[in-house]
């Protein structure tokens, strides 16, 4: 019997985000995906049209009526008061959450907004597995994130907001590359081969989510998800379209 997995997130038109990619990738793991639209954006740039929380609510709402879920992948929610839904639907199901929060730019969110607010104070104590960017972290925590230090700074403080395990993925910061970070239980442990580059690491959450509702622990099934990924592509780090 296929395992269950509910990715709740936005709507990407071409497919290489979003819950779209994430349906994708449970597929090819052989997982039942189900999802909840959030928002609806014309491309990647574009902040999107907010789906209504009452809609939001009914279709959380069915997928947990239809059936039991192994493990719950969220990604970038556009309010405050979703983030609260979506947490307090959650708060009665027994499966790992993956909390995939990779926004920046005219979309970062930092502590001082609403919707960061409802973030740290309602989803991420829930998070088994806490994944971002090096540059969404910056705008998390509204705290430069260039070196090592900073990225080692930025996931304990992630961790200790009640994330379970935080990843930071790496990237060029300045010409100069940056390695992924795990830290779990105060210990640190750095992917020195580079990260695949796959945007704001969709797929790897995906993965990662599909590994967890498999039995894995956090810390395995990012490293299962980064290897598949990689090997996938032939070990280029550059999927086609969609990855």
């Amino acid at each position: 019997m296929a395992l269950h997995v509910l990715t709740i997130g936005e709507s990407s038109p071409v497919g290489d985000l979003g819950i779209q990619s994430d349906l994708r990738i449970f597929s090819a793991l052989g997982i039942h995906g189900m999802a909840a639209v959030t928002a609806v954006r014309a491309s990647q740039g574009d902040r999107g049209d907010e789906v209504s929380l009452e809609r939001v609510s009914q279709q959380v709402q069915r997928i947990l009526a239809a059936c039991s879920v192994e493990a719950i992948k969220v990604g970038p929610l556009p309010s405050g008061a979703v983030v609260r839904a979506a947490a307090e639907h959650l708060a009665s199901v027994h499966a790992p959450i993956v909390l995939d929060w990779d926004v920046s730019g005219e979309r970062a969110f930092s502590f001082d907004d609403e919707v960061g607010e409802a973030l740290f104070e309602a989803l991420v104590p829930r998070a088994v597995l806490l994944t971002t960017s090096i540059e969404a972290a910056e705008a998390l925590l509204g705290l430069p994130v260039r070196e090592r230090v900073d990225i080692r700074r930025a996931a304990r403080t992630l961790a200790h907001q009640g994330a379970s395990t935080v990843w930071i993925r790496g990237g060029t910061v300045d010409g100069v590359w940056m390695p992924d970070l795990i830290w779990e239980d105060g210990v640190d442990e750095w992917f020195e081969l580079p990260s695949v580059n796959v945007g704001p690491g969709a797929l790897l959450s995906a993965i990662a989510t599909a590994r967890l509702a498999g039995g894995d622990a956090a810390r395995q099934a990012v490293g299962w998800a980064r290897d598949y990924l990689f090997n996938m592509m032939g070990g280029s780090g550059r999927p086609g379209i969609g990855g």
